[in-house]
């Protein structure tokens, strides 16, 4: 006696075929975001000013901030931007409560973009805002 075939499914050739082609329109259809050295200088900027912020609060001393066309300089440390990066010069302190002393907008720009860090009086929160 023969068993009667009966074909209710797809195969595994068939089902990864499938998949395939899901794959790679998601890929094609999703929007990719650009990261460029703007980008990452931007969110590090952002990042060292957020550590200043947190060292004044914790040894409740003001922490002074002066960024300048090519550098940063927090209580004494100078950092230096990376080539091709200049910001707009502004000077500011956090004080022993973590608040800032001035708020503000540094435009940074590189060859093709600007970004901008938006400080905001009080807290001091902080954002970037790419163009």
């Amino acid at each position: 006696m023969a068993r009667p075939t009966t074909e209710n499914g797809f195969t595994l050739l068939e089902s990864m075929l499938v998949l395939l082609v899901v794959c790679i329109s998601l890929s094609l259809s999703v929007p990719t975001r650009r990261s460029s050295s703007l980008s990452i200088f931007m969110k590090d900027l952002e990042q060292r000013l957020l550590q200043a912020q947190a060292m004044a609060y914790s040894k409740s001393e003001p922490y002074r901030c002066e960024i300048r066309e090519l550098s940063l300089n927090v209580n004494g440390s100078l950092i230096q931007f990376p080539e091709g990066i200049a910001c707009s010069p502004m000077e500011f302190s956090f004080n022993e409560k973590g608040g800032v002393s001035k708020a503000g907008t540094i435009i940074c720009t590189s060859a093709d973009r600007s970004a901008r860090l938006v400080i905001t009086l009080g807290s001091g929160r902080m954002r970037i805002e790419e163009e």
